[in-house]
């Protein structure tokens, strides 16, 4: 689903937190400067006024709408993203579910949003103490001991971007720790410019230009592609600071900022924020992914944040009898996060039936079992997995650490030992070797290997390609060289290979065709070379969404949910250039599209059992369906490569 009105977006959050880390830190200095003290307890209390009753309204909606919209393999997440943001950690449950690679292309939460203003809430427990602590222990030096604090965490933290974002880019763009520089620049700012004058108005004009250019060259420039945050946040982070600094006085700030329009956003941006996100996505959900969609959606966001800025907001932010008496405002805080809490673990626990009817197990001794399959329009009630388990049916590689995620892969890319199946004291040993499209043939290879007394060798790393030149993270070319390395050493004889289609090349002016046309002659000249012949097991037909989520969403006109003819036509065109490549070397080809589909019908369902288990996985349990029909084709080829 493609949210965005602009590819770069996202680049509104960087903006967000400089804004926020500037405009805490001058409140902060501003009362220190009128008091000669900081109280913490009334800066919480101010904030518990600010944030917590609106956020904790919204995401009470949200809880109700999601229950009534979404599907309901969905309800569950959204039950924890909810008592997550509760707690202040919506970014840690979402860094955690970006990083798990087969939970990535999950549909978004509809309170994804939350996660900045959870990074913004954990720098306010952290920030505020650091300024008080250092009032108390060197009130003579504390502006300097300040301005060299905040400049090395931005060094840190800007750091740590650069670093650990192409490494593990769910957690940079979700963590405080990546996160914290931006806010800590709008810091930096408040203290440096506080007792400053304006800025004359040619400097000025052109800092606040240059940054507005630089902000819209992010915004149509950038796209899913940046490695983000990483130094692509400087653009828009810097662009912030230069129009903080500016401070309104350039030409045109009265037409772009000081207009009616302007101040009545400003004045609601927070509830905007709120509000946005849950409703573009409970109405996307409703209908297409379309502009217009979202453009209602948007609209229906302005009106709400006008009708919660008049009668939660700005009521209890300023009432009088709460701004006197921080035990008032506590106890509010508390009432929010224990209700938002409860709410969430309440629907993170729910459970939901979907479907109709008993299904009956099909015979896999040949693929007669689609004749039935494709005519089938109902989700039977007694599916398996469950469609709300449907992610957990991953193969025992995946437990027991045999399967590398990528977050797992380090520097050296070592390669993980005895990670050995089937008949251990075997003479003929055969390795699986690929990414996860490779892993989801474990459960049938492992079948045979322990039938044919084969000693088998898992080498699979989440989306690392066998094929040179792909590289979603940057070891993957380390851990491929590691795997040709233990192919030799091992003295392993067959190979077999397997890949997900959609893998990108690093070389985007190249097509994916072009790209296993010129890579797969090499791969199969250095398996040869290290002593093993290979067996190339071409990709399972993908289906257009998650299918559980399909699935719930059509339980009686679930054929909607299966691999398209559009989608077998896209995808052919690979099978045909490996085909092509593999006769030219004399490589084996495995093609399982015809245990999938029938005259180009591919049900999602087969009998009891669901055929994915997210967006193009195999389910466990249908992989195991499939021993007898791979190792018809399977064994005679490995009897032949080890004779």
């Amino acid at each position: 689903m493609d949210f965005s009105l602009v590819s770069g977006g996202y680049i509104g959050v960087d903006i967000f937190l400089v804004i926020s880390g500037f405009l805490i830190s001058r409140l902060l200095l501003d009362e220190f400067e009128k008091n000669g003290a900081i109280s913490l307890r009334q800066f919480y209390a101010r904030r518990v006024r600010r944030l917590l009753p609106i956020s904790s309204f919204v995401l009470l909606v949200t809880a109700l709408l999601g229950l009534i919209i979404l599907e309901p393999t969905r309800i569950n997440n959204l039950g924890d993203d909810i008592w997550a943001a509760g707690l202040f950690s919506a970014n840690i449950v979402f860094a955690s579910r970006g990083a798990d690679y087969l939970n990535s292309e999950l549909p978004p939460s509809p309170i994804q949003h939350f996660w900045s203003l959870a990074v913004e809430e954990q720098f306010y427990l952290i920030w505020p103490t650091v300024i008080f602590v250092l009032l108390i222990l060197a009130r003579k030096y504390w502006r300097h001991i300040a301005l060299v604090a905040t400049l090395a965490a931005i060094a840190v933290s800007l750091w740590a971007s650069w670093k650990q974002t192409p490494l593990h880019p769910s957690w940079s763009y979700y963590g405080l720790h990546t996160r914290a520089w931006q806010l800590c620049c709008g810091a930096l700012l408040a203290m440096t410019t506080r007792k400053t004058s304006i800025p004359h108005r040619l400097p000025a004009t052109a800092v606040a230009w240059t940054s507005l250019l630089a902000i819209a060259y992010a915004m149509y420039t950038y796209d899913h592609s940046t490695v983000f945050p990483g130094t692509a946040a400087l653009v828009p982070t810097l662009a912030a600071v230069g129009l903080l600094w500016s401070q309104g006085n350039w030409f045109g700030s009265q037409i772009v900022l000081d207009n009616s329009v302007a101040q009545w956003i400003g004045s609601r941006s927070y509830s905007i924020y709120l509000w946005h996100w849950p409703l573009i996505v409970l109405a996307i959900t409703l209908r297409d992914d379309d502009k217009v969609t979202m453009v209602g959606a948007v609209l229906l966001a302005l009106i709400l944040s006008e009708i919660g800025y008049r009668i939660i907001e700005n009521p209890i932010r300023h009432s009088i009898r709460i701004r006197q008496h921080a035990k008032r405002a506590f106890a509010i805080g508390l009432a929010c996060i224990g209700l938002t809490i409860g709410t969430g673990l309440a629907i993170s626990h729910a459970t939901f039936t979907v479907g109709s009817g008993i299904a009956e197990r099909a015979n896999f001794s040949d693929t007669s079992y689609l004749n039935a399959a494709i005519l089938n329009q109902v989700l039977p009630r007694n599916i398996q997995p469950s469609l709300p388990n449907a992610s957990d049916g991953k193969p025992l590689i995946y437990r027991n650490g045999c399967h590398i995620s990528l977050q797992r892969l380090s520097e050296t890319a070592t390669i993980p030992k005895n990670c050995v199946f089937g008949d251990l004291e075997s003479a003929t040993t055969v390795a699986l070797f690929g990414n996860s499209h490779a892993a989801q043939w474990f459960v049938p290879l492992e079948k045979i290997a322990r039938s044919e007394s084969w000693r088998l060798r898992t080498l699979t790393a989440s989306a690392c390609s066998f094929l040179s030149g792909s590289n979603p993270n940057v070891y993957c070319d380390a851990w491929r060289r590691n795997v040709i390395q233990a192919i030799s050493d091992q003295q392993i004889k067959v190979v077999i290979i397997s890949d997900f289609f959609a893998s990108v090349p690093d070389d985007t002016d190249i097509s994916r065709t072009q790209w296993w046309t010129e890579e797969l002659p090499l791969t199969i000249s250095a398996l040869r070379a290290a002593g093993a012949e290979p067996i190339i097991l071409l990709d399972t037909p993908r289906p257009p969404e998650d299918t559980p989520t399909c699935l719930s969403s059509h339980p009686n006109d679930i054929q909607l949910c299966g691999p398209t003819t559009k989608s077998l036509s896209k995808w052919a065109t690979i099978s045909q250039a490996i085909e092509s490549v593999a006769t030219q070397t004399g490589v084996a080809v495995i093609d399982p599209t015809n245990w999938f589909c029938l005259n180009e019908i591919c049900p999602p369902i087969v009998g009891d059992l669901l055929v994915y288990r997210d967006g193009h996985h195999m389910a466990d349990l249908f992989a195991s369906q499939l021993e007898q029909l791979l190792g018809n084709t399977l064994i005679p080829l490995v009897d032949q490569a080890t004779r």
